[in-house]
């Protein structure tokens, strides 16, 4: 009787208390140290847990060509930091009468973040800036993403032919569009850039953004096509196991400041986090690839088609994944894979520190050293789970944001620049 698949866990690592305590005596009068009482306020190390599914003869079946995608989630926790609370000096009792010196009490121990959470707590906590339905956005994308890509198209032929009136134009476009840009360099070098601001910025720049337009959406696809149409070409023919995959991420981070008053004294700190989720998914096929399929002359071809030509259609793929999920809606329904696989890493980070320290009254204290405490905590969540949805139409989580921080910033600047132009010029 075979051996059935078995859950397993297991944890390495933990962590370890960095403990202190905390003194009342005056050190000028030589009055004996009274110890108070022992603080535990910080615990460091690294935890690692990891939960999985054991497959009996599992090297022996994948030697034979099956695909086994098992459950998988893994968690690791790091802690690290440091630092002692204040020592403060009592300013309206002398408790010396010789050296006419007061009373200190003394703190060593990491116990701010205690005082600011209000409770115990000896380890940072995650702190979730993305949401569940962000997560569940990204996960659609990325379905959507490796089904387009089972699409197998190497090349888009039918688009070409569509736009082969505008790309033969756009050939001529570049000598056209250089010629006034280097005219007004040329001229603003001699008599000056500010006297020539307005051949600088207006012919100049808008050769320089249509120069740039043509590379990203007219040069650059055309010398991909031709590319995928040489990679189809020299492909064997025959059946071929292919793995597609798809990806996306998104990042967050938030800052805030803050202030706790506690033992005489009063401190401000920052806490800074981050929240990062990045889901990868993955589709297994064994099938012939067609000629035909690899250069988009099929049904998933036809279906995008009338999508690639909508004017600055392009654009709304940055907010909306309309054209992924075109090319990914034949192969989603024709095609059966061998296997398929969604992976989720998640990375929160935390970062908590004292940045100054006041007393509460200075009339009854004085600080003679400040609050110093430093933390720093990293969380990472691995899940891998077997499937993967169907193609959907979703709206990218930040995807304003996504805009400027790459190179669709340019893109989208210089769009805009060119269409400010033609409304100025009615």
């Amino acid at each position: 009787m075979a051996k059935l698949p078995y859950k397993r866990s297991r944890t390495q690592g933990g962590f370890s208390p960095i403990t202190g305590k905390a003194y009342y005596y005056d050190p000028a009068c030589n009055e004996p140290v009274r110890f108070l009482y022992n603080i535990t306020g910080l615990e460091v190390g690294t935890l690692k847990v990891t939960d999985d599914v054991v497959t009996p003869g599992f090297k022996r079946a994948s030697g034979e060509g099956k695909l086994i995608v098992s459950p998988y989630k893994s968690s690791v926790e790091t802690q690290t930091g440091g630092g002692t609370f204040s020592r403060v000096r009592q300013m309206n009792v002398i408790s010396c009468v010789a050296t006419q010196t007061r009373n200190e009490f003394d703190t060593q121990a990491p116990v701010a973040y205690y005082l600011s959470t209000g409770q115990l707590s000896k380890r940072l906590s995650p702190i979730a800036l993305i949401s569940d339905a962000e997560i569940a956005s990204l996960t659609s994308i990325a379905a959507t993403k490796a089904w387009a890509e089972s699409a197998s198209h190497q090349a888009s032929v039918l688009t070409d032919i569509a736009e082969m009136r505008q790309t033969l134009q756009m050939f001529t476009r570049p000598l056209n569009s250089i010629r006034p840009l280097l005219r007004a360099m040329t001229t603003s070098s001699k008599k000056g850039v500010l006297k020539k601001g307005k051949d600088v910025l207006g012919s100049s720049g808008a050769s320089a953004q249509n120069l740039w337009l043509q590379y990203r959406y007219g040069i650059r696809p055309l010398v991909s096509s031709v590319q995928g149409i040489l990679k189809a070409l020299a492909q064997p023919k025959g059946i071929h196991r292919q793995t597609y995959r798809g990806n996306q991420t998104l990042t967050k981070s938030a800052s805030s400041p803050g202030s706790v008053s506690g033992w005489e004294v009063t401190f401000n700190y920052t806490d800074d986090r981050t929240d990062q989720v990045q889901v990868r998914t993955g589709i297994v096929m064994e099938e012939a690839v067609s000629l035909s399929t690899s250069l988009g002359v099929d049904a998933g071809g036809l279906l995008a088609l009338p999508w690639e030509l909508v004017p600055f259609s392009f654009v709304a793929d940055w907010f909306i994944n309309v054209g992924s999920y075109l090319q990914a809606l034949v192969p989603s329904l024709t095609k059966d894979p061998l296997a398929s696989w969604t992976v989720v890493k998640r990375k929160q980070t935390r970062s908590w520190n004292v940045t100054n320290t006041v007393a509460i009254n200075a009339a009854l204290w004085s600080v003679v050293r400040p609050v110093e405490e430093h933390r720093y905590a990293e969380f990472i969540t691995t899940t891998r789970a077997p499937g993967i949805q169907k193609p959907s139409i979703t709206r990218r989580p930040n995807s304003l944001g996504n805009v400027f921080s790459d190179l669709r910033g340019v893109d989208s600047f210089a769009l805009a620049a060119q269409q400010l132009g033609r409304l100025l010029k009615r």
